[in-house]
């Protein structure tokens, strides 16, 4: 008796369509049945009627020729792939056969190389992937589904394309911002964002015109208005470029890193002025946005500082500043026990105090940290420093809730915002902001869940008003846990994934250690309950490492996922793996929890 074989559907977009079904020697030309078959394949196994299947094949058509040729078409389909067609007179769908199309598996890659939080590696793994992007000719099938895929392929394309071009940027590798803008072609797009970096290349060569001819051209070919809104934004963006005069070596999209760089060229030379240039409150909040830059800069300038420059101290105090933003606490206690045995001005005083019991607090050394704290605010109430004030009392109340004594921390933190609701002030805003994202936290590990949504909402909201860019990490990472409790866990992985890109590129240990954390309460509500503790256990050691001992709040949150049943489960992850690893595993467990979690709503 002769086995049967069973069926199978395999769908090629990539490079040129083609459609095989087993037990069939020739493909399926994709211009005559396989446009049925591809039609029922994007449904992904769901029913449509006759009516509205008819209507979107043959649209045009009147309604009785159409439903003739669907009647014809499936009869043939039937022939073909037998009864994984299911066809009533009222609806049809496909259903017990294998189907593989290998646009999703090259759209699984893309999301992946897209969650890669290292740029390096990511524009490697992109790069690996062009000849997909590249390809075009999957766009005469986007009519054949309406569930979205290929839509939704055109996307991740896109957003892998300008990935792609912002590192390539970045690194003023203008090459490749000439491949990416040529894949950006071949996909039949003009794409305004990518074309911006296509003209920076060029003026960054000294051929602004050249490349604003080829941006024309480009348009010309796509059948673009010449007065269109694209080809108008791209004029007034090379108007831009061109009135900036010829760009300098190095030249980076990010006005941090750009200072940084002609800083860095002149350090040998004039150490002495760059001193005084870098302490100044403009330059020291635009390289804010680069601590890591912003710290070579400085120390290089330092090094090179006599210890008796008038411009010593304020320049220690900025470095000060720089590795608190990168929560380098060991570095901050070795300044801010220089600084502090110094003759100070009472701002300056108040503040090495408060980096003092900041990186104290780090290390967990409470008492210590508290009087740091409370010292800090004796120095800025004497200099009568009304936004310095409000810091150091919001310090000690965020110290409190770590502690556990939550109702001070509230009544401290309750009083702020009251007297400071809807200021103005940048430091008083961005202030105001963070305490609301604090207030969360407090929430949602020690009281209701409802009341930490409605406080980070609150702080997600300010970034429309205020530069969030420093805090943004640890203000995702608290909405990823808390829309997951309650009931968006889709959105709320998308908020953890992008805090935890964000945080792998501070290259911040204490935020690392947090924010990979309050993930791991997402794993949790996707049922990947060894895989969070796989990483909680990863976490803490690494904490140790650091001094950065949970508190009690961070216990307490722990205690809250219940992982204790794999006290005795071996290791998931392998001895020795590092950041970017363990960063990966979590990314990828998330997305296993998104693919398996129904949005909300549906």
């Amino acid at each position: 008796m002769e086995q049967s074989v069973e069926r199978e559907i395999r769908v090629e977009l990539i490079p040129a369509p083609s459609i095989f079904v087993t037990g069939h020697g020739k493909s399926v030309s994709p211009k005559g049945l396989g446009r049925v078959l591809l039609f029922l394949v994007f449904l992904q196994g769901a029913s449509i009627t006759r009516a509205d299947m008819a209507r979107l094949l043959w649209p045009g058509e009147v309604e009785e020729v159409a439903a003739n040729r669907l009647r014809v078409s499936l009869n043939r389909l039937k022939a073909l792939v037998g009864n994984a067609l299911i066809a009533n007179r009222r609806s049809v769908r496909l259903a017990g056969i294998g189907v593989t199309v290998d646009l999703w598996e090259y759209e699984t890659s893309l999301i992946e190389a897209l969650d890669e939080v290292d740029p390096e590696h990511q524009m490697v793994m992109l790069s690996a992937l062009e000849g997909a992007i590249r390809s075009a000719h999957w766009r005469s099938f986007t009519e054949l589904d309406p569930a979205g895929a290929l839509k939704r392929w055109d996307e991740t394309c896109r957003k892998s394309l300008r990935r792609m071009a912002e590192i390539a940027t970045k690194n003023l590798d203008w090459d490749s911002v000439d491949l990416v803008w040529q894949l950006m072609r071949d996909r039949g797009d003009l794409d305004v964002l990518l074309s911006e970096r296509y003209l920076d290349a060029h003026h960054a060569r000294g051929s602004l015109a050249e490349g604003l001819h080829a941006v024309r051209g480009a348009a010309a070919a796509f059948g673009l208005e010449p007065e269109g809104e694209p080809l108008r934004a791209l004029r007034t963006y090379s108007q831009t470029l061109q009135a900036s005069g010829a760009p300098s070596k190095g030249l980076q999209m990010s006005h941090a890193q750009l200072l940084g760089s002609a800083l860095l060229s002149q350090v040998e030379y004039h150490a002495e002025a760059l001193a005084h240039l870098l302490v100044t409150e403009e330059v020291r909040l635009q390289m804010q946005s680069a601590p890591a830059e912003q710290v070579q800069i400085l120390d290089e300038v330092q090094a090179r500082l006599p210890k008796d420059h008038d411009a010593w101290a304020e320049l220690e105090y900025t470095r000060l500043n720089a590795y608190h933003t990168l929560y380098n606490a060991d570095k901050v206690i070795e300044i801010s026990e220089s600084l502090i045995q110094r003759e100070l001005s009472p701002n300056r005083a108040a503040g090495a105090w408060g980096y003092y019991s900041f990186s104290l607090f780090i290390h967990r050394r409470w008492d210590e940290a508290m009087h740091a704290c409370r010292e800090a605010l004796r120095y800025a109430e004497m200099d009568d420093a009304e936004n310095l004030r409000e810091s150091f009392l919001l310090m000690e109340g965020a110290y409190l809730w770590h502690l556990g004594e939550v109702e001070e921390a509230r009544r401290i933190y309750d009083s702020f915002l009251e007297r400071y609701a809807g200021s103005t002030d940048l430091v008083l805003g961005v202030t105001h902001a963070v305490t609301h994202g604090n207030y969360a936290i407090i929430e949602l590990v020690f009281g209701e869940i409802s009341e930490a949504r409605r406080r980070i909402d609150l702080a997600y909201a300010e970034r429309k008003r205020f530069n969030l860019t420093r805090h943004m990490p640890v203000i995702l990472s608290v909405m990823g846990v808390v829309y997951g409790r309650t009931g968006e866990v889709t959105r709320g992985i998308e908020f953890a994934i992008e805090s935890l890109k964000l945080t792998y590129g501070r290259g911040s240990t204490r935020e690392g250690q947090l924010n990979m954390e309050w993930a791991c309460g997402l794993l949790v509500l996707g049922g990947l309950r060894a895989e969070a503790r796989a990483v909680m256990d990863w976490v803490n050691a690494w904490r140790i490492e650091t001094k950065h001992t949970r508190s009690v709040c961070e216990e307490k949150f722990y205690a809250s996922l219940e992982l204790n049943e794999f006290d005795s489960a071996p290791p998931m992850l392998t001895e020795g793996a590092d950041y970017r690893q363990v960063m990966g595993f979590l990314i990828k467990c998330l997305r296993r929890v998104q693919k398996n979690v129904a949005p909300l709503g549906n």
